[in-house]
């Protein structure tokens, strides 16, 4: 037999001390009640639910972004590293990856602000480092290496045709110490400054370097450079002058000691000669590709 669903459900609501009461509720308005509390269970779930998943999403996403951030900053500790050992300061250690924990929520969530903590102590430690040391001793690099002779003082094609050291003497047989390079060049070749600095000869040489330009070059930590310019066949500076790199100081001659037009180019350090080499790109290139 089926059974029957009935129109009216009762309800009895008891009190203490109190009379029951008897409320009569129809079936088809209990039914749809529970219907109604049914789907907004289903709808506060659903919304949960995608709450739930948008926040994960964005827990994610923080969390790559961080890593990408540290990483980014970790590069940006190499490149410090590379300038630290550019300036002459001692390179820190390898830098050490920061990796992402693996898990659940919590997990990540606790990775994430692992990440951004780590990332905001590496930045403030490069910015300290990077103002406080590496940046004055790079300047004070540069400093001197902007004043440091550099190149090779003729802008036409030129070859060595005596190196620095002891050689030959081109006038007898026994040997001397020859103090620089010497290049061939044309009579009246220009001849150019390879630093700046300020002339300090410039004249005739009684020490068989004939036509002799001399400059003083300050490095600034203590040392001083002079170059020289000899066997010119006249000069265009006098004792006194500022002079750039690429200044413009003689031309090659044949004066003095000398059986042939070249230039004598010479390095000092204080009183002691220094093979100029050590300051030419003589590899690719004989003459200086640009004077700046």
């Amino acid at each position: 037999m089926k059974r029957r669903i009935p129109e009216y459900y009762t309800v009895w609501i008891t009190r203490t001390g109190q009379a029951p009461k008897v409320v009569s509720i129809p079936a088809k308005l209990l039914f749809a009640g529970t219907a109604i509390a049914v789907a907004g269970i289903i709808a506060i779930s659903s919304g949960t639910i995608a709450w739930w998943q948008a926040r994960q999403q964005q827990q994610q996403q923080l969390h790559q972004e961080a890593q990408i951030l540290l990483e980014a900053l970790e590069g940006m500790e190499s490149e410090l590293d590379r300038l630290r050992e550019r300036s002459g300061l001692e390179s820190n250690a390898t830098p050490q990856r920061h990796q992402g924990g693996k898990g659940g929520r919590k997990q990540r969530s606790s990775d994430t602000r692992r990440l951004l903590a780590a990332a905001r102590d590496k930045y403030a430690t490069l910015s300290v480092e990077l103002e406080e040391n590496v940046e004055p001793a790079l300047e004070r690099t540069l400093a001197v290496e902007s004043a440091l002779p550099q190149g090779v003082p003729l802008t036409t094609t030129t070859h060595v045709t005596s190196e620095f050291g002891v050689r030959r003497n081109p006038f007898g047989f026994a040997y001397e110490f020859h103090d620089g390079i010497d290049f061939a060049g044309d009579y009246g070749t220009p001849v150019y400054a390879t630093a700046p600095g300020t002339v300090t000869r410039a004249g005739w040489s009684n020490e068989g370097y004939g036509k002799l330009v001399e400059i003083e070059h300050p490095i600034g930590d203590g040392r001083t450079y002079y170059t020289r310019y000899a066997h010119l066949a006249d000069f265009t500076v006098k004792v006194g002058d500022r002079v750039d790199r690429s200044t413009l100081v003689g031309q090659v001659g044949s004066t003095g000691r000398s059986t042939a037009p070249h230039l004598h180019y010479a390095v000092y350090v204080g009183d002691r000669a220094v093979n100029p080499r050590n300051y030419l790109d003589l590899d690719s290139v004989s003459p200086i590709a640009s004077l700046e």
